[in-house]
Formats: structure tokens, sequence, C-alpha cells
């Protein structure tokens, strides 16, 4: 069973995003939730300051590098979410690899939000990652 599933999230992290969807656990669900709520009030069809889309605020060059999908894509939620675990899969391992640990939730945010500001973080970004987590500990994981 475990090497079916390893297979099933291989195929589904090179597939096509917006074709195959990857597999993420509930955790990895709730941490999605709480970047939507944070970022647009979970709103599909929001535009950053930046020129970020969907309710996930994803910069158009970061949506152009994970699929080939147009940008009016982003505003359905579901391929949002694909194209943003695409891009947040590559971030974290390339965390892992260099750091040796899984991120923590304040880690995976900031990862998400700033990935350059990781390990040295500002007052701005620690703020970000504190309401990210606060928020993640009051949202259910079913």
């Amino acid at each position: 069973m475990k090497t079916i599933l390893l297979l099933l999230t291989c195929v589904s992290l090179h597939a096509e995003v917006g074709r195959l969807a990857p597999i993420i656990t509930p955790d990895e669900q709730a941490r999605w939730n709480v970047v939507a709520m944070i970022e647009t009030e979970a709103r599909d069809y929001v535009d950053g300051a930046d020129g970020e889309i969907s309710r996930f605020q994803i910069l158009k060059s970061e949506w152009r590098a994970a699929t080939s999908l147009p940008y009016t894509a982003a505003s359905n939620p579901v391929t949002a979410q694909n194209v943003a675990v695409a891009i947040q899969n590559k971030r974290v391992l390339a965390f892992r690899n260099s750091y040796r640990r899984q991120p923590s939730d304040a880690e995976w945010f900031i990862l998400w939000h700033k990935p350059a500001h990781v390990l040295r973080m500002t007052t701005s970004d620690r703020d970000y990652a504190t309401r990210c987590v606060n928020l993640l500990r009051l949202t259910p994981r079913h």
C-alpha cells in the first residue's frame, strides 16, 4: 500500500498541474485554507498589489513556471490550489534538502509568502507567520 501511495504521489507531482491534482494530507489542506483566508479571505478574483492572482496570491511568473494554463484559470479554486501546491512542493523540497528537516508551520507559511526570508524573517514576516499559525490551530482537520 505504501508503494502505491508513493507512486501516486510521484505521478501527481510530475503531472501537468490542472490535469491530475497533487495528493495532500488533511494537515496540508488546513494550511492551504489558512493561506487563502489570510491572503484574500478565500476570494477567487482578488488581484494583489504586485499582480498576484487567485485566492493564494500567486505571482504570475510563478504561475507561468508551474503550468501552461492561462491566468484566467486562477479563478478556479481547485486549479489555483493545484498550482500553489506544485510551487510550494518545490520550495519545501529545497528547504528539506538544505536543512535536513521539515519546515515548521511558521517556516512553511513564510516559504509560501516570502521564501527568501524563511531563515531571516522580518518583524512583518513574523507577524504574518504568527497570524497563519494561530489560524491553523483553530482550523479543523478532517
